[in-house]
C-alpha cells in the first residue's frame, strides 16, 4: 500500500533521523492521504495512486545534502510542479540513493501521469541529464534499447519511422516537455507520426 510505501522510504535508520526527507505539494507526514483527497478530485479515477522512483549515485561520488538535492532536481524535471511527491534519500547502503514518490494525478485534479510504454526511460534520461549537469556518472545501457524485441513488438513500422517516434518521444524529456500522455499529447503524437509515415 501507498502507506507501507512512504513508511518504508521515510524509515528514520534511512534518512538520518529524518533530515533527508522533503516534500512537494504535501506534507510528508501525510501524504498518503492527501494523494488519496487529490485523487478523489479528480476528473479521472484510475488504480494508480502514486509512481515510486529510485535514482542511485556512484559509492563516493556525492554526500546525502547533494544527493538530495539532486533528487529534488529531478522530481521537480519529472512532475513539472504538478504533482504532489515526497522525496527521501537513503544513507544506510553502502551507496547513496534517493526514492521518490509521486501522485499519478496533479494537483488541479485535471490530470492523470500516464505510464506510457517509453516513461521509464524518458525518467532515466531525465535523471541521466540531472546527473551530467553535476558532473556525476551516469550509467550506460548495456543492451541497445532498440533491438528489445518489446520495441519491435509496439512498433511494427519500418525502422527509421520506429525510431523517429522513439527519439520524438524521447526528445519530449530531453527539452524538458511533458512525459505523461494526456489525450492532447497522444493526438499530437499521431500525429506526428502520421506525417513521418509518409
Amino acid at each position: 500500500t501507498l502507506s507501507k510505501a512512504l513508511d518504508y522510504i521515510q524509515n528514520p535508520d534511512k534518512t538520518d533521523g529524518k533530515t533527508l526527507v522533503s516534500s512537494f505539494g504535501c506534507s510528508y507526514e501525510t501524504a498518503d492521504i492527501e494523494f488519496e483527497y487529490t485523487l478523489s478530485q479528480a476528473r479521472q479515477k484510475g488504480n494508480n495512486l502514486a509512481f515510486h522512483l529510485i535514482q542511485s549515485f556512484e559509492p563516493g561520488e556525492v554526500d546525502c545534502e547533494k544527493a538530495h538535492a539532486i533528487g529534488k532536481q529531478l522530481a521537480d524535471a519529472a512532475t513539472k510542479g504538478q504533482h504532489e511527491y515526497v522525496l527521501t534519500t537513503h544513507i544506510d547502503k553502502g551507496h547513496i540513493h534517493n526514492h521518490i514518490i509521486y501522485n499519478s494525478t496533479s494537483l488541479d485534479g485535471t490530470r492523470k501521469f500516464k505510464n506510457f510504454f517509453l516513461s521509464g526511460l524518458a525518467v532515466q534520461r531525465l535523471s541521466d541529464m540531472v546527473c551530467i549537469e553535476h558532473g556525476l556518472s551516469v550509467i550506460e545501457p548495456k543492451v541497445q534499447f532498440f533491438n528489445d524485441p518489446t520495441v519491435r513488438k509496439y512498433y511494427s513500422e519500418r525502422t527509421e519511422n520506429r525510431m523517429q517516434f522513439i527519439n520524438y518521444v524521447l526528445s519530449l524529456c530531453e527539452n524538458k516537455e511533458t512525459v505523461s500522455l494526456n489525450e492532447d499529447d497522444f493526438n499530437h503524437l499521431t500525429q506526428y507520426k502520421a506525417k513521418h509515415d509518409n
